[in-house]
C-alpha cells in the first residue's frame, strides 16, 4: 500500500552549537513511500524547501531512532533511506544521491529543492539489530513513523561536527507524520501498479 507522510523541520537543540549560522532554518517536504508489492520500493518527496538558510544544504536524509525512546523528536540515528545531497562528503552511504539539493539563495535564504527521488541505504551500511529489507523498512516506518526523524545537514553544520568530533547532527530535522489521504496519492498506486492491499 502506498502511504504519504509529511515533515515539518525546524533547528533542534541536539543540532545546536556556538556560532552556527543555521539556527533559525525551517523546513518542509511531503514524502510518498511505496513498499512496492512486488516491484521495487519506491520514496519519492515533493515541494522539500529550507528557509532561514546561510549555507548550503549538502545531504538530507531519514533517520532511524536507535536509542530505547524511540522518540523521534530527541533521538539519534542511522541515516536509512538517502533523499537529495552530494555524494563524497562522508556522510553518503550507498547507493548515494540520485540529486543534488538545490543551492541557497543569497536573497531570500531559501533553499528551493523542490522534488527528491529517495534510495533506501544499502543494508550492510545499517547496524546489524537494525537491519531491514527496503520493502520492510517501508512498511516499517508506516507503522512505527515516530521512530523515525527527517534531517538536513549544511555545509556549515557538517563542517562543525566532523572538525569536533561524534556523530553529525545535521542542521534542521523534523519527526515523520502521516499526511492526509489524497487523490493525488490514489493516482500514484494506480500508476505505479501497486497490488499489495
Amino acid at each position: 500500500m502506498l502511504q504519504r507522510f509529511r515533515q515539518f523541520l525546524k533547528f533542534n537543540a541536539l543540532q545546536s552549537y556556538e556560532g552556527s549560522p543555521d539556527m533559525k532554518a525551517t523546513g518542509y517536504t511531503s514524502c510518498t513511500l511505496c513498499s512496492g508489492g512486488g516491484r521495487k520500493p519506491k520514496v519519492t518527496c515533493k515541494d522539500a524547501q529550507v528557509t532561514n538558510l546561510y549555507t548550503t544544504v549538502i545531504v538530507s536524509h531519514f533517520h532511524f531512532c536507535n536509542e530505547g525512546s524511540h522518540d523521534g523528536e530527541t533521538c539519534s540515528g542511522p541515516p536509512i533511506i538517502n533523499c537529495c545531497g552530494i555524494n563524497g562528503t562522508g556522510i553518503d552511504p550507498a547507493p548515494g544521491y540520485i540529486k543534488k539539493c538545490a543551492e541557497t539563495d543569497d536573497t531570500t535564504h531559501m533553499a528551493a529543492i523542490g522534488d527528491m527521488m529517495c534510495q533506501v541505504v544499502d543494508d550492510k551500511n545499517v547496524p546489524e539489530s537494525q537491519s531491514m529489507t527496503a520493502s520492510q523498512r517501508i512498511q516499517h516506518i508506516k507503522k512505527y513513523p515516530h521512530q523515525y526523524y527527517f534531517n538536513f545537514h549544511s555545509r556549515s553544520s557538517w563542517a562543525h561536527w566532523s572538525n569536533n568530533g561524534g556523530d553529525p547532527k545535521g542542521m534542521c530535522r523534523g519527526t515523520i507524520e502521516l499526511a492526509p489521504s489524497s487523490s493525488t496519492a490514489v493516482e500514484m498506486e494506480r500508476e505505479l501498479g501497486d497490488e499489495e492491499k
